[in-house]
């Protein structure tokens, strides 16, 4: 994406995501949110201080968004100073519900993408029992970074814990890599021939898919969930198929999210 001699440092992944956010105003249609029990003893100063360190070590917790002649740039801010929140929930005469209420109120709230792409609190439920939540606008996360971050943080919590934190262990990859990467792949044979068939594919104008036999003018983001029990025989099937190397993914309901999927733009091709 280019405009006036600037160009995007973005991602197409980035890209895409970021144009969706930009049809969406006001709209946390990529607000990735998590929460973790923590049960145990666990030290909120330690806590507060590990996740400090880890925005320091991780260039993607410190990346925001601004527009430049209407393109997108990413930056990583050299310092970013965060204070967790500690949100003591404890007296609260159903805990469980409140806390679901909060992360969800909490979780809806719209991110600046100039100023900061994520958000993160620890909820106290008892004298033994926290919630860590964390939520990170989608421009700089996805599942496998975020199991990355999570294991990051357990060991510089652990780490402090002994007596503070030294250089030692792996680094956190920077993404700044990976857009490099990116970068050089542009000019292979094989990203060209891949652009080259989608560019021929969406020259060809064919008929409009209408599913539903309506095109609202005014289209908004919010769906209705409809059961369709399939029985136990083909849910059994579909399970045993979703756990097969080579087709599983991340997780179970991932991997027939993405079965289903397959299934419906096959049919709506045919």
């Amino acid at each position: 994406l280019t405009s006036a001699g600037v160009q995007s440092n973005l991602s197409r992944s980035q890209l895409m995501i970021w144009t969706g956010q930009q049809l969406n105003p006001g709209v946390p249609l990529y607000n990735m949110a998590l929460r973790f029990d923590l049960q145990g003893d666990i030290e909120v100063e330690v806590f507060q201080s590990a996740f400090q360190a880890l925005i320091d070590r991780c260039d993607a917790m410190r990346t925001v968004f601004v527009e430049q002649a209407g393109v997108p740039m990413q930056h990583v801010q050299p310092r970013m100073n965060y204070r967790m929140e500690l949100i003591d929930l404890a007296d609260e005469p159903d805990v469980a519900a409140a806390v679901e209420k909060w992360i969800l109120q909490r979780s809806q709230l719209e991110f600046d993408l100039g100023a900061c792409c994520f958000d993160s609190a620890l909820i106290r439920k008892g004298p033994a029992s926290l919630v860590w939540y964390l939520n990170q606008h989608h421009l700089t996360t996805d599942a496998w970074s975020t199991s990355l971050i999570y294991r990051e943080l357990a060991s510089l919590y652990d780490r402090l814990l002994a007596g503070g934190l030294h250089e030692d262990g792996e680094p956190l990859p920077a993404y700044a890599d990976y857009l490099a990467y990116e970068r050089k792949q542009r000019g292979t044979p094989v990203y060209t021939n891949a652009v080259t068939y989608w560019d021929e594919l969406a020259a060809r104008q064919t008929p409009r898919v209408n599913m539903y036999g309506q095109n609202p003018a005014v289209r908004g983001n919010r769906t209705e969930r409809l059961v369709c029990p399939l029985g136990q025989d083909r849910s059994q099937a579909l399970r045993k198929l979703a756990e097969t190397p080579g087709i599983r993914m991340l997780s179970l309901d991932m991997t027939l999210f993405k079965l289903f999927a397959t299934v419906l733009f096959a049919y709506l091709y045919r």
